[in-house]
């Protein structure tokens, strides 16, 4: 799934030249649905994934679009001294619901000069111990607060 969408996400991109983070989430899901065939077979791979677009303003200001499919944006605000998020869409690129059409919605913050953005990927949240329990959200959250503490 990453070779593919690292590919198709070129596409969207540098050649078709779409920067608004919604309009490449669902141009990306079409293309997987095409490129898996998922209309024709039994394929119900799928990904979640969160972009963003970083656009400096003034003095040390950046105004953040972001759009994300079942994986949301966290940022540090250090004029608060506090985590944010902001929401993902509930819903995957691809997968079992292919047939639904899909619109992704854009969210934007202006962040200032020393705060920090978090994107990650479902592979961590969803890691299990020992004991087969899932690390969980709640789990990333504290680990960010604890280390921004630290900082």
């Amino acid at each position: 799934m990453s070779i593919i969408s690292s590919q198709l996400l070129s596409e969207i991109v540098i050649e078709k030249h779409i920067y608004e983070p919604n309009v490449i989430l669902e141009n990306l899901q079409n293309n997987i649905v095409k490129a898996l065939k998922q209309k024709n077979t039994d394929n119900k791979d799928g990904m979640d994934l969160c972009l963003c677009r970083i656009e400096k303003v003034s003095d040390g200001k950046a105004d953040i679009t972001f759009a994300g499919a079942k994986r949301a944006l966290y940022y540090y605000s250090n004029e608060t001294k506090s985590i944010a998020k902001l929401e993902a869409n509930r819903f995957s690129i691809g997968g079992i619901n292919y047939k639904k059409i899909r619109t992704f919605d854009n969210q934007q913050v202006i962040l200032s000069k020393n705060d920090i953005i978090y994107l990650s990927s479902d592979g961590y949240v969803d890691q299990n111990n020992a004991e087969r329990k899932r690390f969980g959200t709640y789990s990333f959250i504290t680990i960010l607060t604890i280390l921004l503490k630290k900082k």
